[in-house]
């Protein structure tokens, strides 16, 4: 791909990038939820479409989607399964402090409602389960999170990190929604949209751009696939309910 090919493919990406920032800016004083909800959704549909990132959706039966409120647990592999998955589902993330470094990605991601959380601070999850069981009590809000806890090549799916799992036992209302990603080119596995090791976010997205081809398939998960083991201690119950929802995930993702 020539510069002034990458160039123009970069361009309306940035207008994209300031207009979401600029649109969610003007409504986040006002409690207009269910708008935000819809500006969000559309704006990531069109960012993915920007970056000619196709989004093919399995299992999407009102059976298998769970009524709100629910816990969306999925595969992390790149910054960009969070657009992924805002451009579906009206959730709220919990995600890494970190994010919030991100040039103007950082300050949308905050914008959108997410939740942030410093692994590095003991009391950050207390804190984090707290702040998710208050704003579930608007039953139209729900909440995603990566419990990997960090992205990988999207060969496997690495441990759960079991914290937020907590939720869960805390809040009988919620369901689990147990989701997966895949990226594609052409039909097959690959590495093209991993974000990984010391890449910069600059670098990623230059990658994603020269990748033509690329799809990503999200799959959806029953909610009753996992079990909850409910006569255990508190932190039993959440490793049991970590390792049985990875367990199963891997199952569907390497058949």
């Amino acid at each position: 791909m020539s510069h002034l090919i990458l160039f123009s493919r970069l361009i309306p990406l940035v207008f994209w990038v300031v207009l979401g920032f600029l649109a969610l800016f003007l409504i986040s004083p006002f409690k207009f939820v269910k708008l935000k909800k819809k500006i969000i959704s559309y704006w990531s549909k069109t960012l993915l479409a920007l970056f000619r990132l196709r989004v093919i959706c399995k299992n999407t039966e009102s059976k298998v989607v769970p009524p709100y409120p629910f816990v969306l647990v999925a595969n992390h592999i790149s910054w960009i399964d969070i657009f992924v998955l805002l451009s579906m589902f009206p959730v709220s993330f919990i995600a890494k402090i970190e994010i919030k470094k991100w040039f103007f990605l950082g300050s949308l991601v905050g914008m959108a409602g997410t939740v942030f959380i410093d692994r590095n601070r003991r009391k950050s999850i207390r804190e984090v389960s707290k702040k998710m069981i208050q704003g579930s009590a608007d039953r139209n809000n729900s909440y995603a999170f990566f419990p990997e806890g960090k992205t990988s090549n999207g060969k496997t799916i690495q441990k759960f990190h079991s914290g937020l799992f907590s939720l869960l036992f805390e809040n009988q209302e919620l369901k689990l929604l147990p989701v997966l990603i895949k990226y594609k080119k052409d039909y097959s596995f690959t590495e093209a949209c991993a974000y990984v090791d010391d890449m910069t976010l600059i670098e990623s997205v230059i990658k994603i751009i020269k990748t033509p081809n690329l799809r990503a398939e999200v799959e959806i998960l029953p909610v009753n696939i996992v079990d909850r083991c409910e006569n255990q201690l508190p932190s039993a119950n959440r490793k049991y309910l970590a390792a049985q929802a990875r367990t199963r995930m891997l199952e569907v993702y390497h058949r």
